[in-house]
């Protein structure tokens, strides 16, 4: 696949300094981010949008928004690949806190298949929105429908994190997954 990285001014004359900084991985992937280079050690993020296999989402007046849609998306085998690429003492946190402004604080999510805790959900679809953590961790609330459960949740993620979900309707079998040993 293609890669494209561009990073354009698009500031005018007598503004305040802005890029937009581009990243486009053939058709599957795009994303960019308008940015205040303010002089500071590193661009601020002022708004963006991420579209994985369709386009980016029309952005807000501030922060990042995505659209994502799988046909199967892992996310058991996503944190296990994360964990192993995380260098030797350093922490998610650290590396989190770095690209936090890059990430989305509105996502809007469509799997067939979700895999997640040993899971297996079909036919899902997520709207989820970040919200501003005070304890460290990403705090998100949103709405969650698919075959086997819909409701609404709130995440917070700090520590080992907590879930709480209002479900109008939850069936859930075995995962279907193999036992962890």
């Amino acid at each position: 696949l293609p890669l494209l990285v561009e990073q354009r001014v698009t500031s005018a004359a007598g503004a305040a300094p802005r890029d937009r900084l581009r990243i486009e991985l053939g058709t599957l992937a795009q994303a960019w981010w308008e940015r205040a280079l303010d002089g500071s050690a590193a661009p601020r993020v002022l708004r963006g949008a991420i579209g994985v296999r369709q386009p980016p989402p029309q952005p807000g007046d501030a922060g990042v928004r995505a659209a994502a849609q799988f046909d199967k998306l892992d996310l058991d085998a996503w944190r296990a690949l994360a964990e192993r690429l995380q260098p030797a003492g350093s922490s998610w946190a650290a590396t989190a806190a770095a690209a936090t402004d890059y990430l989305p604080q509105q996502i809007a999510l469509q799997a067939q298949q979700l895999v997640v805790g040993g899971r297996r959900f079909s036919a899902l679809r997520l709207d989820a929105t970040r919200r501003s953590s005070t304890g460290g961790g990403a705090n998100w609330s949103g709405n969650v429908d698919a075959a086997e459960l819909a409701g609404s949740f709130d995440y917070a993620g700090g520590g080992d994190g907590r879930l709480k979900a209002r479900l109008t309707r939850l069936a859930l079998g075995r995962s279907g997954l193999p036992e962890a040993g």
